[in-house]
């Protein structure tokens, strides 16, 4: 081209730029700036086009591949022309209908399934399965699935379904979890608001034995539960449905029933265990169908104590009076009867623990009668039993955590009786009258 052509373009650009706000807006197709165009100098006979780069411009790439040679405009973003260098009418033709097509063609987008949200039917049925079959989920679908073999109410609902509804009853059980303390003559209880254990279904071991769909938790145990094996009479569980951390059971190898007396290999089995436990821990075992025992093997728990409390507040009151040691002690500071060892300083021994129990238990016995319900806690200081007479009092169930210090309600309005009668006169309503 000649020298006028490229003065004209120059002229062009430059009224381009004129016409933006600030100087910097405008921009090449390669960031030249307004006025680094502005600088261009005549084109004469030069090969390629110079300019001085201002403050506002950004690196430049080499303006030849703008203006190519003599000055001649090549733009570098160039959409495919049917007559351009190196790009036949075929291939124009195949790219206009591969847009086309591509228009047309339309990619499914997936349906999202619809959440059905659980019906209050469905979650009682639910969660009484699982106290049944614990996470078996495919026994719970062929009992109550689409095609159950004793209803259908969780029809619709497949494994994968199970097993989430089962995390988020865990999870709304963990955050429902409301604790506070409850003090009395000088101890501390601690009652937990658990609005989940209003569904648990409230059946007693004998009952839950003799059912048609009873299926025994303990044997077989769940692997995913199993910690360890105590010798070749007993197992250490994880509980399934702990509303404390880190709450243990300490079961028999073999079926034994819950209510029997504890042996020396019992004893054996809870020293080896809490041994190696760091924190402090509570031993109880619930005996006899008003004790608050739920399922027919024959299993102890041991559970965490809080950081909070030196002993459980039963046994605290208890050594107020100062027992003797290794002798069967009843105090006055408790209100319902109760029956109590001290250990003393000496290492525990299984066969010691044993002997502190059977003298306890005998004494339990010989007043109350040998079918006599009873709770039993233990730690390292002592041991105690408490003779039962009901298993709840206005719906508030009580087990061997109750006389430990801690009481669960599944309503506010047990939370309210709670606090209106206080935990000891309902220990003593459940258990019998120290005086009796």
């Amino acid at each position: 081209e000649t020298k006028a052509t490229a003065k004209s373009k120059r002229i062009r650009y430059q009224q381009q730029a004129s016409e933006r706000s600030s100087p910097g807006e405008f921009r090449g197709r390669r960031g030249i700036a307004a006025e680094d165009l502005a600088e261009l100098r005549d084109v004469g006979d030069q090969e390629r086009i110079s300019f001085t780069p201002s403050e506002h411009s950004s690196p430049l790439p080499d303006i030849g591949a703008v203006f190519e040679t003599h000055g001649q405009y090549k733009p570098l973003r160039m959409e495919p022309r049917a007559n351009a260098p190196g790009t036949s009418h075929q291939q124009t033709e195949r790219v206009t209908q591969n847009v086309q097509a591509a228009k047309i063609r339309r990619v499914p987008v997936r349906q999202r399934r619809k959440h059905q949200r659980w019906s209050t039917e469905e979650e009682e049925c639910f969660i009484k399965a699982v106290f049944k079959h614990g996470l078996r989920w495919s026994l719970i679908e062929d009992c109550h699935g689409t095609n159950g073999t004793i209803d259908q109410v969780l029809r619709g609902r497949n494994r994968v379904n199970l097993k989430d509804k089962a995390r988020t009853i865990k999870l709304r059980l963990m955050r429902a979890n409301n604790v506070y303390k409850h003090r009395e003559q000088g101890v501390v209880f601690e009652v937990r608001y658990v609005p989940a254990l209003a569904k648990k279904p409230n059946s007693k071991p004998r009952e839950k034995q003799h059912a048609k769909d009873f299926v025994n938790p303990f044997l077989p145990y769940d692997e995913r539960l199993h910690v360890k094996q105590i010798g070749n009479t007993h197992h250490l569980l994880l509980n399934k449905y702990c509303v404390v951390p880190h709450h243990l059971l300490i079961t028999t190898a073999e079926f034994r029933q819950q209510g029997e007396p504890l042996s020396e290999a019992d004893f054996t089995a809870v020293l080896e265990t809490i041994d190696n436990l760091s924190s402090r821990n509570i031993v109880f075992y619930n005996s006899g169908e008003e004790s608050g025992a739920s399922q027919p093997h024959k299993h102890l728990q041991v559970l965490p104590m809080p950081e909070y409390l030196d002993m459980p507040p039963s046994i605290s009151l208890w050594l107020q009076s100062i027992p003797p040691v290794g002798a069967v002690h009843t105090s006055k500071q408790l209100p319902f009867a109760h029956f109590g060892v001290l250990f003393g300083d000496s290492p525990l021994l299984p066969s010691n623990v044993a002997a502190a129990y059977q003298a306890a238990l005998s004494e339990l016995t010989t007043k109350f009668g040998s079918e006599c319900s009873y709770n039993m806690i233990m730690t390292r200081s002592a041991i105690m039993l408490f003779p039962r007479r009901q298993s709840s009092w206005n719906d508030i169930a009580i087990n061997s955590l109750g006389f430990a210090g801690l009481v669960l309600a599944k309503t506010k309005d047990e939370q309210e009786l709670l606090n209106r009668f206080g935990i000891l006169h309902i220990l003593s309503c459940v258990g019998y009258p120290r005086t009796q």
